[in-house]
């Protein structure tokens, strides 16, 4: 009789506690009934959303427009983090303390971060921002990083001193590929078929197929790409060279005019077959990527004495994008059969970002572009989350499937 009375006060309670959660505000509902669909959502976070910060390398400040880039960040409302290394250290104090290129008010915008590394292309060795939400608990910005192709074990490792320095979370993907390599609108990716699977790795392709077969669940599931797009490296073996996400669902993409072309007879016929295969890989580019975003083609200087011209390789920062000029390119190496047109270009250019919202900056890129980049490489975003969850305009967290 006892087991009776205690199995029914437990069965009338039961029934009262469901009666009375029922009445009850939403949120104490849920602590009896959690929704099902609470899970992690996660997607990529876009250079153009809001950034309270750009990282660079010490080394940038010993190229040409170095000091002048650091200056037009802090007018786009960034703050400096400046990597530092040991082997520079002398240089930069005495460039900081003697020769005084900043401002009072500029220094204050800038943090010097010790982080030991060797190059300057911080773009393709760091590592890719990430905003996930867990249930219940506020946004978080996390990071995913790639194996670096170099190899080189000082900037390979600089993902793990940077993760100490900003207290986040990074998460490994066993994929070699380079951050220039990898472009995003909150949603959607692309990057060129200039990827492999990490040798050192167990194995996660099985069979013969080849990675870019399977790299679109892998950057789902890591990365929350809803869409992942990869393309021929046949214009360049980084995406940022040639693409570039300017607002959710538009991309600019190279173009090469017939004008331009038309002033390229002079040219040795390898160069000139190189520059038409270029053409036809833009081209087709566009063509695919207008299906499933809004194109917009950017003039390019003709890609000749082994030089890549470009102004897709420019940097967003807020409402400002800073984008290379070209005024003087190397004579030794030969002849540039556009040169005159570059100033036509920048006009097209800076018609195009403006169309979008962005106030255009030129600096001169030429040092930079000979080594194989530009501003977009030598850049490192650090996303500004209390601006982007409240900015409604942009992205909002990934909708549910």
């Amino acid at each position: 009789m006892k087991r009776y009375l205690i199995l029914l006060a437990t069965a009338l309670l039961s029934a009262a506690v469901v009666l009375l959660s029922q009445r009850l505000d939403p949120r104490i509902q849920r602590l009896f009934h959690p929704p099902s669909e609470a899970k992690l959502a996660l997607r990529p976070i876009a250079e153009f959303e809001p950034s309270f910060g750009v990282a660079l390398s010490e080394h940038i400040l010993f190229q040409a427009s170095g000091v002048e880039l650091v200056r037009e960040i802090i007018r786009a409302r960034g703050k400096i983090y400046l990597f530092t290394t040991e082997s520079l250290q002398d240089e930069t104090e005495e460039l900081f303390q003697v020769k005084k290129p900043f401002s009072p008010e500029e220094m204050d915008a800038i943090t010097k971060i010790q982080l030991e590394h060797e190059s300057l292309w911080l773009r393709d060795f760091l590592p890719i921002p990430v905003l996930r939400v867990y249930p219940r608990l506020p946004p978080t910005p996390s990071f995913v990083d790639f194996v670096y192709r170099d190899g080189n074990s000082f900037d390979d490792a600089a993902i793990h001193q940077f993760a100490l320095a900003i207290n986040s979370s990074v998460e490994h993907l066993p994929i070699v590929l380079d951050g220039g390599n990898f472009m995003t609108d909150g949603e959607s990716c692309i990057l060129s078929e200039e990827m492999s699977a990490d040798p050192d790795a167990p194995s996660f392709v099985t069979g013969d197929a080849s990675l870019d077969q399977h790299v679109a669940p892998i950057l789902d599931a890591a990365m929350g790409c809803q869409r992942t797009f990869v393309v021929s490296q046949i214009p360049h073996p980084h995406v940022d060279m040639w693409i570039k996400f300017a607002r959710k669902g538009t991309v600019l993409i190279n173009e090469i005019e017939e004008e331009s072309l038309s002033l390229a007879s002079e040219l040795e016929p390898g160069q000139l077959e190189r520059i038409r295969k270029i053409k036809i890989a833009l081209d087709e580019t566009a063509v695919r990527l207008g299906k499933a975003f809004r194109v917009i083609r950017l003039p390019m200087p003709l890609p000749v004495n082994d030089i890549f011209f470009t102004y897709a390789n420019s940097v967003i920062v807020n409402d400002t994008v800073i984008i290379p000029s070209y005024q003087d390119p190397e004579p030794k190496r030969g002849s540039y059969p556009d040169r005159t047109l570059y100033p036509k270009y920048e006009t097209r250019v800076a018609e195009a970002f403006r169309s979008l919202g962005f106030r255009p900056v030129f600096l001169n890129g030429d040092e930079l572009i000979k080594e194989g980049g530009a501003f977009h490489c030598v850049t490192f975003h650090l996303p500004d989350l209390d601006a982007i969850m409240n900015d409604k305009s942009q992205l909002a967290i990934r909708p549910k499937k």
